[in-house]
């Protein structure tokens, strides 16, 4: 049992430190999508399976104390004790309000589950109502805390939804869009340019969504290598004799990829909409609703 335990414990932090290997994105991209669309709901329907319907409601009362116990008791106690140092201590401190927003940030609930169906399997006696009240734990923090987090954040002034709710205007004329997170649609610019000129299509906008890396000082940066970029791309189709670009950035707080569907799905001149390969994760039913085709280049 106690192997198995650190077994789990071990995969959790192997999870934590891969995690910052920027150049394994793509097979965390792979294992998140596994852990999230497989492993995760097969490890419930095991626990379900487990879980008696009446002994569940049984055991509510004590279910239903010990969840509100955990969420705002013990788990609370749980992170100050730990993070207070943090406090005090380190060249960039933590804040009360980041602590106290920590303490209340709620869980999966996926390794209790497992270590629950591990206990479980084992047949040991004396554990009644370990499930039952296990699933009350879970099942309310799952509940209670995700309707509350935007709360508390604004509350605690540590965050604030990422949301833009002006419309998005492009223009009268065919677009292309080339949607991005950051400065890296500097080095895609040149082949939408020759995919716009191919489809004789005069005009460019630059989706920009920082998410959560936007501020202001960091989307000014972004416009002004946007405007070098700009020039140096049509002096060099003057050169040429190609018809010169319209350009433009659009800057959005929201989500890359819904302001990406807003705009398939709200704005009839949008030709096409180019991201990188390695940013979003459209699904193919996703990308089928699109109203404009969707090309990711390197």
């Amino acid at each position: 049992m106690v192997l198995r335990v650190i077994r789990y414990l071990a995969a959790f932090v192997a999870g934590l430190i891969f995690h910052f290997s920027e150049h394994l994105q793509e097979t965390e991209r792979f294992f998140n999508n596994l852990v999230d669309g497989f492993l995760k709901p097969l490890i419930f329907i095991l626990l379900g399976g487990l879980v008696n319907i009446g002994s569940l409601l049984s055991y509510a009362p004590l279910g239903i104390a010990v969840a509100l116990g955990f969420m705002f008791i013990i788990r609370p106690i749980a992170v100050f004790i730990s993070m207070s140092p943090f406090h005090y201590f380190g060249k960039n401190k933590t804040s009360w309000q980041d602590i106290w927003f920590i303490s209340f940030v709620r869980e999966t609930g996926a390794i209790p589950a497992v270590l629950m169906v591990t206990v479980a399997s084992l047949g040991l006696g004396g554990l009644d109502g370990l499930v039952e009240v296990g699933m009350w734990v879970i099942l309310l923090t799952l509940i209670i805390e995700p309707l509350l987090t935007p709360w508390v954040a604004k509350k605690l002034q540590v965050g604030e939804v990422i949301e833009d709710s002006a419309e998005i205007k492009l223009s009268e004329m065919p677009v292309v869009v080339l949607a991005t997170r950051g400065l890296t649609f500097i080095e895609r610019l040149p082949r939408v340019v020759d995919w716009a000129i191919k489809h004789r299509i005069n005009k460019i906008t630059i989706l920009l969504c920082l998410e959560n890396k936007y501020t202001t000082d960091y989307e000014n940066e972004i416009m002004q290598f946007g405007e070098i970029k700009f020039k140096k791309i049509n002096d060099d189709l003057s050169i040429k004799g190609d018809p010169m670009m319209a350009f433009e950035i659009i800057s959005r707080k929201g989500f890359l990829q819904e302001n990406i569907n807003a705009i398939c799905h709200n704005d009839n001149t949008v030709t096409a909409v180019f991201v990188g390969r390695k940013m979003l994760d459209y699904r193919l039913n996703e990308i089928k609703n699109l109203h404009a085709p969707l090309y990711f280049i390197d």
